[in-house]
């Protein structure tokens, strides 16, 4: 029996690394695991005289609803889910603004577009900028249970999380950092990375 010892160059393992870290990081950034029940995902922009958050939950939002609303289970019309839906959204988040005042939620729309799962909605609040968001949506069903926040103003994000420990946030708009730029550069680096690690193994073959 001949043993073989193979060689391998920590040059291809740091590029093979660098790119499965890249496509796990890109996997996050483009909502890759937006079915997956622990998370709830939250886009803030504040237009005109409102703020509009694209909130898109998982299944676990039935759940909730017929916690809070136990008497959801007899329902026979649509409104009723509706109207427990206001009512739960308006307990468990909360916006304010630059000045500490509540910003009332002032509609509730379905989003119903083929390129996004069930379960995504337009929640708008009278109001702009806000600078402290409460958020416990699903965390009362869900004690583990994560909302992912993208505040977006002027072409710029800003990204904070809320769940059981930390249930609101103060936002700092001196962190607010320009984004615009970042898919491109993503993509430009990941096409970098493939093109030498493609030439690099050409070479030692």
């Amino acid at each position: 029996m001949t043993l073989k010892l193979v060689v391998v160059d920590p040059l291809l393992i740091s590029l093979k690394s660098l790119i499965y870290i890249f496509l796990i990081w890109l996997g996050v950034q483009t909502n890759l695991f937006g079915h997956d029940s622990r998370f709830a995902f939250f886009k803030i922009t504040s237009e005109q005289n409102t703020t509009q958050v694209e909130a898109e939950f998982p299944w676990l939002l039935r759940n909730a609803l017929l916690k809070f609303e136990p008497g959801l289970k007899y329902a026979k019309q649509k409104n009723e889910f509706l109207e427990a839906f206001e009512k739960y959204i308006n307990f468990h988040l909360i916006l304010k603004d630059e000045n500490h005042n509540r910003m009332p939620l002032i509609s509730i729309s379905e989003i119903k577009d083929e390129s996004k799962h069930p379960g995504v909605y337009l929640l708008v609040f009278n109001g702009i900028n806000p600078s402290w968001i409460y958020n416990q949506l699903l965390i009362d069903v869900a004690p583990n249970h994560k909302n992912l926040h993208t505040l977006i103003k002027d072409h710029s994000s800003y990204f904070f999380t809320t769940n059981q420990s930390n249930k609101n946030h103060s936002i700092e708009t001196s962190k607010i950092q320009n984004s615009s730029a970042i898919p491109y550069l993503a993509l430009v680096s990941l096409f970098i990375l493939g093109f030498v690690f493609i030439n690099y193994t050409k070479k030692t073959n």
